[in-house]
């Protein structure tokens, strides 16, 4: 019977720990619960801020291939646009004074037009130079130069 009063003691000892450690498990619940919802909002704003991360590689690919056509449009398209404007308006108002002298100027300003057309870089040169610096093999291409050589051409 002795063994058995010692097993029943033991018993009893494992039970008041576990009842013990229970309460306070529950003393400390509050805590514990804080810490685990924290846990939690640490979890999700980790996957939030990896698919904002993603996000912004998308939207920088975008505007990075988006932005070498807009540059190639303000550098090169619109100033060549605004020369042949002038080109015509000129060439109008010539018309209505001189019809004749007109004719003559207007094969003289496609000559030039030509020339410097040739002179320009092809678009499959100007883009290839525009994905080059892109991708960081190169210098940032800028051909600024043409559309401020057309606006002092075009200037009264």
């Amino acid at each position: 019977n002795r063994g058995e009063s010692i097993a029943h003691v033991g018993i009893e000892f494992g039970l008041l720990s576990i009842t013990l450690s229970l309460i306070v498990i529950l003393w400390h619940f509050e805590r514990i619960d804080a810490v685990m919802r924290l846990e939690h909002e640490i979890k999700q704003l980790d996957e939030d801020m990896e698919r904002v991360v993603q996000q912004r590689v998308c939207i920088g690919d975008f505007y990075g291939a988006n932005q070498t056509l807009v540059d190639f449009w303000t550098d090169r398209t619109v100033p060549w646009l605004d020369l042949l404007k002038e080109a015509h308006e000129r060439l109008r108002e010539k018309f209505r004074v001189d019809p004749d002298e007109a004719m003559h100027q207007l094969a003289v300003t496609c000559d030039a037009l030509d020339e410097v057309e040739r002179k320009l870089p092809s678009v499959a040169v100007w883009r290839d130079a525009q994905n080059r610096s892109i991708f960081g093999d190169g210098g940032e291409v800028t051909d600024r130069a043409f559309g401020a050589w057309v606006t002092e051409q075009v200037a009264p």
